[in-house]
């Protein structure tokens, strides 16, 4: 079977409603102005080297990780050209091979790739559920906790909990609990030593979480720990990483960041760890994690709305037939919240801040993706079969078997989106 050929991101980062594609961080959506500008500038050159200039962080087979610079793009075999730290003083030029554990993309620079850049990031972008600890330098100096450089950095562990993995950019999205409690928003933490791993809840982003802790980027509790151990994870490093920039690597060695002060993206696993191009069995991989995931949201909401709806009948109830006064005033706080909620999305709609989506839009969002990547699944399978000539009995009846399964996973995911308006009504 022939290797299937390598998706144009370049073409995918201009084309057409690119603009409406979403993210969770309102800075990785393209503008018309940036698709319009990128369009211009491929016109210009050829698409095994797109000139670039972006800000990088460039890992070595000892998985130590140095300031860079990418300076051009390959588009047939997404490759990017890179210097270490820079052009005007390089201890390192060559190509590796764009993926999460080789590259971690920081800035675009250039004015005219942004649309790519950020097409790039919005694809890395996977939904976790992990329990969180951030360290949180103190203003004053007068933390309680040190921080892991042991400068005399001061500060307090925060808990929290992780809900995106950002891969290309090694950024977490954790809930910001200073919003208040009827609010939440979401702080980008990168993942390094200031962040300590807990528990990951259902086994989302699993392979992440243990390799971030298996290769000693982040901190882990021990039960965190014993997890990563079990749990098989990608190869650290990709055979596409160099070492021919170690020994002068220490003047262009990136420090620790903090954290610094909204999901288009698909959920999909770290590529194969030969970083050959991806195979079609990889890819129906792929698909199925996040058509599982899908549907692990759906459940998981309407477990939540079915909780929230019950608290509010009791409530109801205590205040209209038994004369509570503190349960009407509940009723009354909670009806606030969610005007404030609708007035707060509304203003922000247009703006930069970080505010997760509304709850209907929500849960829309993640029926249509699981019905999607059902459809997107049956339609390769076919793919396959095709591309494979003549197949066995038994490879046909289990592919048949799996679109069955395929479409009754349709008809309950829309099963489950009825219940949840009945709920909501």
């Amino acid at each position: 079977m022939a290797d299937t050929p390598v998706e144009s991101l370049a073409a995918a980062s201009i084309k057409e409603k690119v603009e409406d594609e979403k993210c969770v961080v309102a800075q990785y959506r393209t503008t018309t102005k940036q698709k319009n500008a990128f369009a211009q500038h491929l016109a210009t050159c050829n698409k095994n080297s797109v000139p670039i200039e972006w800000v990088i962080d460039i890992a070595d087979e000892s998985n130590g990780w140095f300031y860079g610079t990418g300076y051009h793009y390959d588009d047939t075999t997404q490759m990017l050209h890179v210097m270490v730290p820079d052009k005007e003083n390089p201890t390192f030029d060559g190509q590796v091979l764009l993926d999460h554990r080789t590259v971690h993309l920081i800035e675009c620079v250039d004015g005219k790739s942004d649309a790519l850049f950020n097409k790039i990031v919005r694809d890395s972008v996977i939904k976790v559920k992990w329990d969180v600890e951030w360290f949180e330098e103190a203003e004053d100096g007068q933390g309680e906790s040190q921080g892991w450089a042991g400068d005399g950095t001061t500060g307090s562990w925060i808990h929290s909990s992780a809900r995106y993995y950002i891969r290309i950019a090694n950024q977490l999205l954790v809930e910001d609990k200073d919003l208040g409690q009827e609010s939440r928003g979401f702080v980008i933490i990168t993942a390094d030593l200031n962040l300590k791993l807990l528990k990951c809840h259902k086994g989302k982003g699993i392979d992440d979480f243990s390799r971030l802790i298996n290769e000693g980027v982040v901190q882990s509790s021990p039960e965190a720990a014993e997890v990563a151990r079990t749990t098989l994870s990608p190869q650290s490093t990709p055979v596409h990483a160099n070492s021919g920039f170690r020994s002068n690597g220490d003047s262009a060695s990136r420090p620790f960041s903090s954290a610094k002060d909204n999901y288009s993206a698909e959920d999909t696993t770290s590529p194969a760890a030969n970083n050959t191009v991806l195979t079609p069995a990889t890819k129906l991989a792929d698909m199925s994690t996040g058509l599982r995931e899908c549907v692990v949201d759906i459940l998981d909401d309407r477990d939540r709305m079915k909780s929230e709806a019950n608290q509010l009948a009791d409530s109801f109830h205590a205040f209209a037939l038994e004369g509570d006064l503190d349960e009407g005033l509940k009723l009354m706080q909670h009806f606030e919240s969610v005007r404030a909620k609708a007035e707060k999305a509304r203003a922000a709609q247009d703006s930069d801040l970080i505010v997760p989506d509304d709850a209907d839009d929500k849960i829309e969002a993640i029926a249509d993706d699981a019905i999607y990547l059902a459809q997107k699944l049956e339609r390769n399978l076919t793919k396959i079969v095709r591309a494979g000539g003549e197949v066995s009995t038994s490879a046909e009846e289990e592919i048949e078997s799996l679109r069955r399964s395929l479409r009754k996973a349709r008809s309950d995911l829309q099963a489950k989106e009825d219940e949840l308006r009945e709920a909501r009504g």
